[in-house]
């Protein structure tokens, strides 16, 4: 999946929910272009992720506290908090 470049997750779960996480999250595709993950369980993104050619990011609802370290997005980045 490394050219994925849309990514859309909608289920809800509870806030403390992350079984289905158990070791947390490696990475999201360097293509990735469309990131909507609602209910995002975990309190980041994995620290390797390069948001280079993200275009929207939509975490509503999410438990999501930092985005990353540094400039990552140099153009149009759309950021949703609820």
């Amino acid at each position: 999946m490394s050219k994925l470049q849309f990514l859309s997750f909608t289920n809800k779960h509870d806030e403390d929910d992350i079984e289905f996480l158990p070791n947390g999250l490696q990475s999201f595709p360097d293509e990735l272009r469309y990131l909507h993950w609602r209910y995002y369980p975990l309190k980041s993104l994995p620290e390797n992720f390069s948001a280079e050619k993200l275009v929207i990011l939509d975490m509503s609802n999410s438990q999501l506290e930092k985005l990353w370290d540094g400039v990552q997005v140099t153009f149009l980045l759309q950021f949703s908090p609820n």
